[in-house]
């Protein structure tokens, strides 16, 4: 049996940066450094969970973050987004700017919150996604925020939304309401109370 081959492999130098953060604990990106890449948040922040795990997010310098949440490694949390007291944002989650958290909620792993709808008359603007308290988003699950400027999807208090569910653009789903695995919305759907959608 032969001995495995080390492999070389050179990288950009933002990248390579990207790689070392785990070990280098906080790095703050100029302008001038991340002008070229695709993606750049401002801010990259090394935080701790309760249990006293060291995790790394990608969270911008223009998020607004209650007390007591948890981030855990490499969600990413863009400017302008809200995230209220006692969330926990689990690894790899994303929730993009425009995006409105209340209290209590529980986001999975890759879940993706605040996209841009998949809407063909969409222009860039201000829209929103709103979630109330006590939430729980599992994995991979999608929830768009609205296809009008100023306008928003809304997800009410206490509803789940199993793994892989999607919510379009400019729905509105009221309290208890729950989303069975792979479960989706198109836009401008309204759920009412303590609705279960099968998947």
């Amino acid at each position: 049996m032969k001995a495995p081959v080390p492999v070389l492999i050179k990288l950009p130098a933002p990248v390579m940066l990207e790689v070392m953060m785990p070990l280098t604990g906080t790095w703050v990106s100029t302008a001038e450094e991340s002008k070229d890449r695709l993606f750049a948040p401002r801010l990259m922040v090394p935080l701790r969970t309760c249990e006293g795990t060291r995790t790394t997010a990608a969270v911008d310098a223009g998020a607004r973050l209650g007390e007591g949440i948890e981030i855990g490694p490499y969600a990413v949390i863009e400017a302008d987004a809200e995230i209220g007291d006692g969330c926990t944002i689990a690894a790899h989650a994303v929730v993009k700017r425009h995006t409105r958290l209340g209290r209590g909620n529980r986001v999975y792993e890759h879940a993706v919150i605040g996209g841009e709808p998949q809407d063909l008359r969409f222009r860039a603007c201000a829209s929103f996604v709103t979630i109330g308290d006590g939430n729980i988003i599992r994995e991979g699950v999608t929830i768009h925020r609205s296809s009008r400027a100023g306008g928003a999807t809304r997800i009410g208090n206490g509803c789940m939304l199993m793994a892989t569910a999607h919510v379009a653009h400019d729905c509105e789903l009221a309290d208890g309401v729950i989303m069975a695995n792979g479960a989706v919305l198109g836009g401008h759907v309204r759920v009412g109370e303590r609705a279960f959608l099968s998947g």
